[in-house]
């Protein structure tokens, strides 16, 4: 698939418009000014002067508002659960102070997501850059949330809930698994190319760019593939939850409950593997996209229930199922419900035009 074009028109002598005068080679980069055929004469690689001075609008967009729309509804929803929590915390007397900073960054990003995250969608909607860079500034200070906590802990010398080296240690690395996958979408939004792809209309010439060094057709399937990775985090964190609950059962002496544990462990860390290597299997067979989402979306939503029931098993409550209905809603909606829009992208904004740009054989 080629994907070079100019964005300024460039006259032949004789007042004749020459469409490739500006457009370089897909391959190497070699310029395709005045050639008789449609030729590298550098490389030998054959182009379509339609493809190569055609127009496009990146896709990315789309999709990133469509997930910040669902953080956007999750933080709604979530922030009066968390408020409660912390409320209650604090008015425990047996609580240290630093206890809450557990449950304050998730507060926080909530709020994050549920004030800055529908200004960012809208600018996203309006391709506006500003939108892009809210996007950055919405991602990093998520990151931060979950990042602060333990030095800020340490600094004012109370290890968060009174934990010995070992445990803040593990909850340091617990903190940094969950700041990965805003940092990945952070780090897909911070590139001149996404500022460039974004601010350009759909009728104005794209960007003079080399397919050996970006392809802005496959930006939204960059997108989707680190979404899948982040999916992939998600569930490791899950199966590492139930390892901790484990161990603690194990110190505790409790004997029931472990075998499930054991359980959540497999299938959760299974979960995980799956979605690292879906994200391979997505980027390699794009047309492959609807199916793999609505399959990794179940797969989620699967390690999210599954968590809900060892939190049921191991702690059971006087009307067990009613508490197993409403914590379980609770964390698929607050954890599946940011990745739920991707199906409104994958098969309403995501045409089968855009599957046969990206899935395209490379002319030789």
């Amino acid at each position: 698939m080629s994907e070079v074009v100019s964005d300024q028109s460039s006259v032949v002598s004789g007042g004749t418009a020459d469409p490739l005068a500006e457009a370089i080679c897909p391959n190497c980069g070699y310029s395709l000014r005045g050639l008789p055929e449609n030729r590298c004469p550098e490389c030998g690689n054959a182009f379509d002067p339609a493809e190569v001075t055609g127009t496009f609008q990146a896709k990315w967009p789309a999709l990133l508002k469509w997930v910040l729309l669902g953080c956007v509804i999750s933080g709604v929803f979530t922030s009066p659960f968390l408020i409660s929590s912390l409320l209650s915390l604090r008015s425990t007397p047996a609580s240290r102070p630093f206890a809450m900073l557990t449950t304050l960054p998730y507060l926080v990003r909530a709020l994050v997501f549920a004030v800055l995250g529908a200004i960012a969608a809208l600018g996203l909607h309006r391709r506006r850059d500003w939108g892009r860079k809210l996007g950055v500034a919405v991602f990093a200070s998520v990151c931060l949330t979950f990042i602060l906590p333990v030095p800020l802990s340490v600094a004012f010398g109370n290890p968060i809930g009174g934990f010995r080296r070992l445990d803040l240690l593990l909850y340091w690395l617990g903190q940094s698994v969950e700041a990965l996958p805003p940092f990945l979408l952070l780090m897909f939004l911070t590139t001149g190319l996404r500022r460039r792809s974004l601010a350009r209309r759909p009728e104005e010439a794209p960007i003079l760019l080399s397919r050996t060094r970006f392809n802005p057709r496959k930006d939204w399937l960059l997108l989707l593939v680190v979404i899948f990775i982040n999916m992939g985090l998600l569930e490791a964190w899950i199966a590492a939850g139930s390892g901790g609950i484990l161990r603690y059962l194990r110190l505790q002496g409790y004997p029931t409950g472990r075998t499930f544990c054991v359980l959540a462990i497999f299938f959760t860390g299974g979960f995980a593997v799956w979605l690292w290597l879906s994200a391979i299997l997505q980027w390699r067979r794009p047309q492959l996209v609807r199916t793999l989402v609505i399959l990794n979306l179940t797969t989620f939503a699967a390690g999210l229930a599954t968590q809900e029931m060892v939190n049921h098993v191991v702690w059971p409550s006087p009307s067990p199922l009613a508490v197993f209905a409403l914590y379980a809603g609770r964390a698929l909606l607050a954890g599946l419900l940011p990745w739920l829009p991707l199906l409104i992208f994958v098969f309403r904004d995501l045409t089968d035009a855009d599957l046969q740009l990206v899935n395209r054989p490379r002319q030789r």
